[in-house]
């Protein structure tokens, strides 16, 4: 067996993933007001983060069917803005994140590189195992980033859709009110 010790491993570039991410995930976040999107008030399950969406981004036919021209028109406006707005930013902050994708590609490489070197010097069971703590804890990082990329893609997913013309006015029947 090895030697009882203590160890701590100083991985720098760990430390820099771990403020990467922080930062990343508050800046992914859009400023829904811009848009007609506002959470403030509802809990954050997807029903209830559905029911705003659609009020931002669609209209509602028997809702319509009861305003005046004028109305109509100003609705399907506010809607299509609301869209546009939502695209752009979607648009924006996913160009930014590829960008810093980049970034964090190189910093998961020095994580490793860092790992690799403190493993080969590793001479106790307990440095091995301090190691391995270290790499979980490196693999959870990029897990959290792997998964903020994905939301980010589903996000630009729907943006893309949105963009193209899918049809903002609904038959009320097709909203779940799961309340």
């Amino acid at each position: 067996m090895g030697e009882v010790a203590s160890i701590k491993l100083p991985i720098t570039s760990l430390k820099d993933l771990e403020s990467q991410l922080r930062d990343d995930a508050s800046c992914l976040i859009p400023q829904m007001p811009n848009f007609g999107v506002s959470f403030d008030d509802i809990d954050s399950s997807i029903c209830d983060r559905t029911k705003v969406y659609h009020k931002a981004f669609f209209t509602d036919k028997k809702e319509m069917e009861t305003m005046s021209w004028k109305q109509q028109m100003e609705k399907r406006t506010e809607t299509r803005t609301n869209i546009e707005k939502f695209v752009s930013d979607t648009v924006t902050r996913s160009l930014a994140q590829t960008d810093i994708q980049k970034k964090t590609v190189e910093q998961q490489g020095k994580v490793a590189d860092q790992l690799q070197k403190t493993l080969d010097r590793a001479k106790t069971l307990q440095d091995r195992a301090a190691v391995s703590a270290q790499v979980q804890i490196a693999q959870l990082r990029a897990t959290a980033n792997q998964t903020q990329l994905l939301a980010q893609m589903l996000k630009l997913q729907t943006a893309v859709a949105l963009a193209l013309g899918v049809n903002t006015e609904i038959e009320p029947s097709n909203v779940k009110d799961e309340e």
